[in-house]
C-alpha cells in the first residue's frame, strides 16, 4: 500500500513541477499557429522565413540574418553577395528565391507535400 502512496505522490510532484514549467513557457504554445494554420506554406512558413533574410526587411538588420543562413549552409564557394541579395516569395511558384543577380537560391517548403517531378529543374 505504502508504494501506491508513494507512486501517486511522485505523480502529484511532477504535474506541479510540469504546471510551473508551462508557466515559465515550457511548453508547445505557438502564437504563430493561434492566427494561422501550423500546415500554412505560403502565409506563415515562407512569410516568415523571407522576412527574416530579406537584407531590406522591417527587421533593420541588413543582411545579418541572411549571412547567418548562408553560414549555416556552409557552401563558402559559392560566394552569394548578401548585401545586393533580394528575396522574393512565391516568385514564378517558387517558395523563397534569393538572388544577388548572379547567383540564385531557390527553396521549397514541403509541408505535408512530396517533391514533384522535375520541380527545380522547371524553376532554373
Amino acid at each position: 500500500m505504502e508504494d501506491y502512496k508513494n507512486i501517486f505522490e511522485q505523480i502529484k510532484k511532477f504535474k506541479k513541477e510540469q504546471n510551473r514549467q508551462k508557466q515559465r513557457g515550457l511548453n508547445n504554445y505557438n502564437i504563430l499557429t493561434t492566427v494561422l494554420k501550423e500546415h500554412d506554406e505560403v502565409r506563415l512558413h515562407s512569410r516568415m522565413i523571407a522576412s527574416f533574410l530579406d537584407p531590406s526587411g522591417e527587421h533593420y538588420q541588413s543582411n545579418l540574418f541572411l549571412d547567418k543562413f548562408l553560414e549555416v549552409l556552409n557552401v563558402p564557394e559559392f560566394n552569394i553577395d548578401s548585401e545586393k541579395c533580394s528575396v522574393y516569395r512565391e516568385y514564378e511558384n517558387i517558395d523563397l528565391y534569393i538572388t544577388d543577380s548572379n547567383k540564385h537560391i531557390i527553396m521549397e517548403n514541403k509541408i505535408y507535400a512530396r517533391d514533384q517531378k522535375e520541380q527545380i529543374k522547371r524553376y532554373i
